[in-house]
């Protein structure tokens, strides 16, 4: 052993000069190896010899913490990537060659960086990454290999500052390798926005973005050009890019205004919505059938969490819509009207829970309440009090705080949440009551999203396809037709990772019902790693919920499962925020205050 403590970097490297085996497996004295760990890894280290570095996933545990698995990406080109926004290599769980850091004589040749305390094995992640040379990392799947324990005296809790201050560094040092036009201040910058998500500054974030696109293509001039990785690591910058680049949107007035949403989508540029907007052609109820504004039903705005009954009771609410709007009046409207239209309308034989059902009526109407979290801008506040006339049985709230009144809303909803936006219109009953009931029966599925179906193939925010999971019905039997009549729509579940864009990407604002106590408990997660500004606004408030389902140190990230309907009942129609950065063949180019025009002269 060494006489004083000088670091465990030192240790380390002193520790490897001891080591003479073909393999060197790293572990710390207070976890728990898995019995199979070291047949699993050797083993696929010997099928795999490009394999230099092979990680795996493991279970924390510790005292007052709850238990979890954490896992990371598997494969080396997302691997690389996602270095650059945290450390996706578990050390206690690494094993690698000792020919990576031995030459042919025997002499030592590659160490721990001593420059970067309590983070050496990321520097060294880091810096094995850019090498032209580049080792293959990997990392093995489920199940863990490692228990990996937490508690008080661990020097990633006794050093956590030296180890995000290390980090950071370790980062803004790669950064300034592979990107020449760097500045040391501007990389470090770089680095904390990177590791902190915090994209708040524009300015930043403008000089960011071309930055890494930069690093982008210095990792793949280390990668053969057939190599898979390449596919892999352009999909991951991608995927990271649009997370920038939606948490960044709300800071312009137009989209056509961030060169960061406009990067994201030129890297694959499709424009079509024929799938989406064939649907609306289907049979629908006639116009003279669906009430006008005018002539909407007025009742007393209700208060959140209760329902008054026909016998003067009140019974507690089933769902509660939350519905976002800014300077959209018009489609706010739509959204109100249609919603209300076609909400419950397939329900006859819905069974609801004995604390909810309303045994006076066979039909077991909806318990539903709708809230509208508003920001009116001075050209639109007529407009939104106009609105508040036409539709009374909504609760109005204009936005103040909006994290404040968030959480408010939230904490006196009802036991489910459907989420709502103001660019959504529906065209097809919507089977509220049985979503909730199929909720209440599966603990397994995280949410039920209205907007998804077999039909959605095509992700036009990403402007890309997508890649469906399998679909399987509530009865287990694997989905292959849709529902006969639509009025008969059918509750499919599927697993999210064997999807792409909208499939795995499960807590969507769009349209999507969510446990009350799963929302309060993916806000305080949020807050916890994001800050107050995580739920500071719609767009970071879905990012970063977004990215809990990927994060492999949260729960939700093994929630898996997720359900959608068979048939499509809704649309989302952005007429006005994305037809002028991706061409949009449906409809021309429409400003706010023409939508504002037509939301006035409709009411003359």
């Amino acid at each position: 052993h060494l006489s004083q403590n000088q670091g465990v970097a030192v240790a380390l490297n002193e520790g490897l000069k001891k080591c003479t085996g073909e393999f060197i497996a790293r572990m710390d004295a207070d976890d728990i190896c898995h019995p199979e760990r070291f047949a699993r890894q050797v083993k696929y280290l010997k099928a795999n010899p490009e394999i230099s570095i092979l990680g795996g996933s493991a279970r924390v545990f510790g005292e007052n913490i709850n238990s979890r698995i954490v896992t990371h990406p598997q494969y080396h080109g997302s691997i690389v990537v996602s270095l650059l926004f945290n450390c996706c290599l578990i050390h206690p769980t690494v094993m690698f060659r000792r020919s990576l850091f031995f030459d042919e004589s025997n002499i030592l040749q590659l160490q721990y960086p001593l420059s970067f305390p309590s983070a050496e094995d990321y520097g060294l992640w880091l810096a094995l990454s850019r090498d032209k040379g580049t080792p293959v990392f990997a990392n093995l799947p489920l199940p863990q290999i490692l228990d990996l324990r937490k508690h008080g005296l661990n020097s990633s809790s006794t050093h956590r500052s030296t180890q995000q201050r290390s980090s950071q560094q370790a980062l803004s040092h790669h950064l300034l390798q592979l990107n020449d036009a760097l500045t040391p201040e501007k990389a470090s910058e770089f680095a904390r926005s990177l590791q902190t998500s915090n994209y708040s500054s524009l300015s930043l974030t403008e000089l960011l973005v071309p930055a890494l696109g930069q690093v982008e293509n210095r990792l793949l001039q280390h990668l053969p050009v057939d190599s898979s990785d390449r596919n892999a690591v352009v999909e991951e910058f991608t995927k990271r890019l649009g997370e920038i680049s939606t948490v960044t949107l709300s800071l312009y007035s137009s989209p056509s205004l961030s060169p960061v949403w406009r990067l994201w989508l030129s890297r694959n540029p499709k424009g079509q919505l024929q799938q989406l907007f064939s649907l609306l052609s289907s049979p629908s109820p006639s116009p003279s059938s669906i009430p006008t504004p005018k002539s909407l039903p007025v009742s007393p705005s209700p208060s959140l969490a209760s329902r008054s009954t026909t016998s003067g009771g009140s019974e507690p609410t089933v769902v509660t819509v939350l519905c976002f709007s800014k300077d959209r009046a018009f489609q706010l409207r739509e959204y109100l009207r249609t919603l209300f239209l076609y909400a419950d309308t397939d329900d006859h034989d819905v069974q609801l829970p004995p604390s909810t059902s309303n045994t006076d009526s066979p039909r077991h109407k909806i318990s539903m309440e709708v809230a509208v979290l508003f920001k009116a801008t001075e050209p639109f506040k007529k407009s939104y009090e106009r609105l508040q006339v036409l539709f009374p049985q909504v609760k109005w709230v204009e936005e103040v705080d909006f994290a404040s009144q968030l959480e408010h809303l939230v904490q006196n909803a009802g036991s489910h949440i459907l989420w709502g936006v103001d660019d959504v219109l529906f065209f097809q009953p919507l089977p509220i009551m049985k979503s909730i009931g199929y909720l209440e029966k599966s603990p397994e599925t995280v949410s039920l999203s209205l907007r998804l179906s077999p039909s959605v193939t095509f992700c036009h925010p990403a402007s890309s396809d997508s890649v469906q999971p399998k679909f399987f019905l509530s009865n287990g039997e694997p989905y292959t037709t849709p529902s006969t009549p639509v009025s008969a729509a059918s509750i499919l579940y599927f697993d999210r990772r064997e999807g792409t864009n909208d499939f795995d990407y499960p807590f969507e604002l769009c349209a999507t019902i969510f446990r009350k106590q799963d929302v309060i408990d993916i806000m305080k997660e949020i807050e916890s790693v994001n800050g107050r500004e995580g739920i500071s606004h719609p767009n970071k408030f879905e990012v970063c919920g977004s990215r809990l389902f990927n994060n492999t140190e949260s729960k939700w990230n093994r929630k898996h499962t997720c359900a959608c309907l068979d048939t499509m009942v809704m649309a989302v129609i952005t007429i006005n925020r994305f037809q002028d950065v991706c061409l949009n063949p449906i409809f021309r180019e429409i400003s706010l205050d023409e939508l504002d025009t037509y939301f006035w002269i409709d009411l003359m």
